[in-house]
């Protein structure tokens, strides 16, 4: 049974329920990112979820987290993990958690809006993880993944499951009850029948969705050239996705990011049906232009349809993305030399880490949501104030987190019956297809975290062996196509 004391309770215990239980569970208040004078204070200790091994159920993991889902609960928690031997207080951990709660809470969020995001609350997952829970999760972890724990403090966050529930959305209201699931019986689509709909959820990561063009005359797509580097360290062929295929708005090269992104889906495309991860991805190539007209939707309309194409809308979940990508006005190059300023300038790579996690002056992207990627000249370092320098630097790490990121699309369906009425400016949506079929769908933005302050310098030795690498690609005339432009 999962269990919570009085500060966290979790309804729905115990409650068989195909729907998760309602969100207005009491919860701690944000947590202060900095104090009086610009001081990190001790931060305040989140709550206790008490959960058993029994209740949780492995969903994935990425560098910095591993994901559990909580049974029967429409939950999700967010474990944190720490490098081996590491030594991380609990103190420090619910720092860093604390620093990606604010990055969600003041970009996130307002960037990517309320439609396509759920508010996360920390809390310490009690009996803390212990070689029982770890050994439970371990027949699903991948080899490369080991090299980290889960951290033994249980520092994490919980928030809805964004793979098996629908929240309703809108604008200008909290979430309430989530929708009820929706079922139908002996429907077929692309001749591939269906006995019984179940919540089928696809989670891209669809990285950088425009050129970096920090080298004059060498524009670089980051996602193929990085292809040739894994070339031989990975079994199966290169990935024939391309980012800019999918941010394109145009129909015929969606369709081909998307389809491979499902013979290839390396880390990029992952299917859960009813929650549960599965290891083939193409028996699903059927939602193919579903899972486009919902990355199109511009949720100014009440449906969404699989035929349509053309410019990518700036209120879609892939425009909102790039809006979100191209928050850097800087490029590699000059945000580490901005970066190394700054360690000057304060003092210590420690005292600019404490500026840069500070969001509380951030500019609000919410005011302008069309960000014109270069329509503002930087000035030279000479001429900036640490300010501009600081919030520059945000910047551009908080473009990081956005090429970074996943998109969560949940669909139920395929429906023949009618259609229910929608209202603009909500979700879920509904996503009509051929022959009358309609299929019920809602996207949702996770991952979105910190970056932390040492991948500055980091992003430029990477990117300086990317180049490397598609200078000889050229040399040879073998370079991806993108990177031809």
């Amino acid at each position: 049974m999962l269990t919570a004391p009085p500060s966290l309770p979790l309804p729905g215990a115990g409650r068989p329920s195909p729907t998760a239980p309602p969100l207005a569970w009491p919860l701690p208040a944000p947590f202060p990112a900095h104090g009086e004078g610009g001081a990190a204070p001790a931060p305040r200790l989140p709550p206790a979820l008490t959960v058993t091994p029994s209740e949780l159920m492995y969903r994935g993991e990425g560098a910095d987290h591993v994901v559990l889902g909580l049974r029967k609960l429409g939950r999700v928690v967010r474990l944190r993990k720490t490098s081996i031997g590491s030594g991380v207080g609990r103190e420090e951990l619910v720092r860093r958690a604390a620093q990606d709660q604010e990055v969600l809470a003041r970009v996130g969020r307002p960037v990517l809006g309320r439609l396509l995001t759920d508010a996360a609350h920390l809390v310490l997952v009690c009996p803390r993880p212990d070689s029982a829970l770890c050994d439970t999760l371990l027949p699903w972890r991948r080899g490369e993944r080991e090299g980290k724990e889960i951290n033994t403090h249980g520092v994490a966050c919980i928030c809805p499951d964004a793979a098996t529930i629908f929240i309703p959305r809108h604008d200008t209201t909290t979430p309430a009850t989530p929708t009820p699931t929706l079922r139908s019986t002996s429907v077929g689509v692309g001749g591939q029948y269906l006995r019984e709909v179940r919540n089928v959820c696809v989670e891209i990561k669809p990285k950088q969705g425009f050129l970096d063009c920090s080298t004059p005359g060498m524009p670089l797509c980051r996602y193929c050239v990085k292809q040739f580097l894994k070339a031989g360290k990975e079994s199966g062929s290169r990935s024939g996705y391309c980012p800019l295929d999918l941010f394109s708005g145009n129909m015929d090269r969606m369709r081909k990011a998307v389809d491979n992104l499902i013979l290839a889906p390396q880390n990029n495309f992952k299917v859960f049906v009813d929650g549960q991860p599965v290891d083939e991805t193409r028996p699903f190539r059927y939602l193919r232009d579903t899972i486009i007209a919902a990355l199109t939707f511009p949720f100014t309309t009440t449906t969404a349809t699989t035929t349509t194409s053309g410019r990518l809308s700036d209120r879609s979940p892939l425009g909102r993305i790039l809006t979100f990508q191209s928050l850097d006005r800087l490029g590699v190059f000059r945000a580490s030399q901005l970066y190394l300023t700054l360690c000057d300038l304060l003092g210590s790579a420690e005292a600019v880490d404490e500026a840069l996690c500070d969001l509380s002056a951030w500019p609000s992207p919410a005011l302008g949501l069309v960000i014109e990627q270069g329509a503002q000249e930087v000035r030279e370092v000479g001429e900036m104030g640490v300010e501009e320098m600081v919030r520059l630097l945000q910047s551009y790490l908080l473009s990081t987190t956005a090429k970074d990121l996943s998109l969560m699309i949940l669909l139920s369906g395929p429906h023949y019956s009618p259609s229910p009425q929608q209202v603009a400016g909500s979700s879920p949506f509904v996503v009509l297809g051929e022959e009358g079929a309609w299929f019920q769908c809602q996207v949702t933005g996770v991952d979105i975290v910190a970056k932390p302050t040492s991948k500055i310098l980091k992003h430029q030795r990477d990117y300086e062996r990317l180049r490397d690498v598609l200078a000889d690609l050229r040399a040879r005339q073998e370079e991806p196509p993108c990177c031809r432009r």
